[in-house]
């Protein structure tokens, strides 16, 4: 790997983690803004699939759905153009064409 693929993988693990903790700090903060006590916000940063209620789920369930059906979609999509146009679908990816 060289230096330009690190460092970019390092900026995006970074921004991941920012955006980790701000939502986590976001999430503590409301809680104690509804007025509940330090050690049940604690507790609801521990275990967030506790408290949530069965609409929170459905739209958890379906965010994954999206998600990874999209990804599996497009890989499916990628075999099926691979096996029709065989080693023309490949023509000119490699920089030769």
């Amino acid at each position: 790997m060289d230096g330009e693929k690190v460092m970019t993988m390092f900026k995006i693990l970074g921004i991941t983690v920012l955006l980790f903790v701000s939502l986590v700090a976001l999430s503590f903060a409301v809680d104690l803004a509804m007025g509940t006590g330090f050690e049940t916000a604690l507790s609801n940063l521990r275990s967030p699939f506790q408290v949530m209620s069965a609409v929170e789920y459905c739209v958890l369930i379906l965010f994954l759905a999206v998600l990874f059906g999209g990804q599996i979609a497009s890989v499916w999509a990628k075999k099926k153009n691979g096996r029709q146009g065989g080693r023309a679908a490949k023509k000119g990816t490699d920089g030769n064409s």
